[in-house]
């Protein structure tokens, strides 16, 4: 036969909250140096990077036309 218990537990979370504030700032930082490291990489490739991202941009902006173009037909 089954028997059910039930269980209270109280739980101090105060230094959980501030490692995650931690996690959160380490995160932040992870992002500004990530960037600073496209950068450079965009600078030994010649280019390459930004051409990317300008090519994304714009197949972005096409297929956006070609809703609009699609819906005023």
């Amino acid at each position: 036969m089954a028997v059910k218990k039930e269980i209270e537990i109280n739980v101090n979370s105060k230094g959980a909250t501030k490692g995650i504030d931690d996690v959160s700032d380490s995160i932040e930082g992870a992002s500004s140096a990530t960037s600073g490291l496209s950068g450079s990489l965009d600078k030994m490739t010649g280019g390459a990077i930004s051409a990317f991202k300008g090519i994304v941009s714009g197949v972005k902006k096409g297929v956006l036309a070609m809703k609009t173009l699609k819906t005023a037909i």
